[in-house]
């Protein structure tokens, strides 16, 4: 990740349904939608894609789409979990979406019946909440190894933040809080340990005039439970950080990068939150 520009990024484009006041209180909605998510694999000759009707739509017509069919029942596509199933299938997502639901029903079914034998998917299902059909999260391989974003973010906070009360998401120009982002495709979160114009005027300026300034600590995190990207943790130093979140003077401290790859992905990723926590102890 761009760990000069990163976070003013995702400062700038979350919508507000992507934003939490806490790391605790994005750690809690991580959990509760760990707890109402299930993982199951499928043989791809053994899923359908049905048209179905979900209620009405503002004009009074049928609300019809397009749901995926596995032995244990049917849910329904996010826009990211149909994207997959397409491309596993080398069908063109864009095209599907535009033509009947019936017609690309069809297409997609062709596809699921022709693949080799023996190829699996990943399904990754949550649980209706006040809705009568479950979503489909994600459809990966059979070698996706999930990093779910609850221990995660729990780990980062209880190893690294507990430990230290001057590590905080940064002040913004508003007063609001930012910092920690998590949507159905991914999640970022930024820490650091002092450093914000915001908090301390007397840093304002001083990258751009060139004038010495101490070194601050930032931790950026980002992670995928569905695929989108591979789990990274960025260690940086930094000269100060404004109130948008950009960050002057940043240079990486130390960096890790974990594909959602094998069984042991989310295994790697703790014992990194480990080793980071007990190197920031001993700094």
């Amino acid at each position: 990740m761009n760990i000069h520009t990163a976070a003013a990024r995702e400062y700038a484009s979350r919508p507000a349904d992507e934003r939490y006041p806490s790391i605790d209180a994005m750690a809690t909605a991580a959990l509760e939608d760990k707890n109402r998510s299930l993982e199951r694999m499928y043989s791809l000759k053994d899923l359908q894609v049905k048209a179905e009707t979900i209620g009405e739509l503002a004009n009074g017509e049928a609300n019809r789409t397009l749901m995926l069919a596995s032995p244990k029942g049917a849910a329904k596509f996010t826009h990211w979990s149909f994207g997959q199933l397409c491309r596993s299938l080398g069908a063109p997502a864009s095209y599907l979406r535009s033509i009947p639901v019936e017609l690309a029903a069809d297409c997609l079914n062709y596809g699921l019946q022709q693949s080799p034998a023996g190829t699996d998917a990943n399904l990754l299902v949550r649980a209706p909440n006040g809705d009568p059909y479950p979503t489909l999260r994600a459809c990966t391989t059979d070698t996706y190894g999930r990093v779910w974003d609850a221990p995660l973010y729990t780990g980062i906070r209880d190893q690294i933040l507990s430990r230290d009360s001057r590590w905080t998401t940064p002040p913004t120009w508003t007063g609001e809080s930012a910092g920690a982002y998590r949507g159905d495709r991914d999640s970022f979160l930024i820490v650091v340990n002092g450093g914000s114009i915001v908090a301390d005027p007397s840093l304002t300026g001083r990258p751009l005039a060139g004038v010495a300034a101490d070194m601050y600590r930032g931790i950026l995190v980002r992670n995928s439970e569905v695929g989108a990207c591979a789990v990274q943790i960025e260690e940086i130093l930094f000269r100060s950080i404004c109130g948008n979140h950009l960050i002057w003077g940043a240079v990486s401290s130390n960096s890790f990068r974990r594909r959602h790859v094998g069984q042991h992905a989310m295994r790697d990723t703790i014992r990194e939150i480990g080793r980071l926590a007990w190197k920031l102890a001993q700094a």
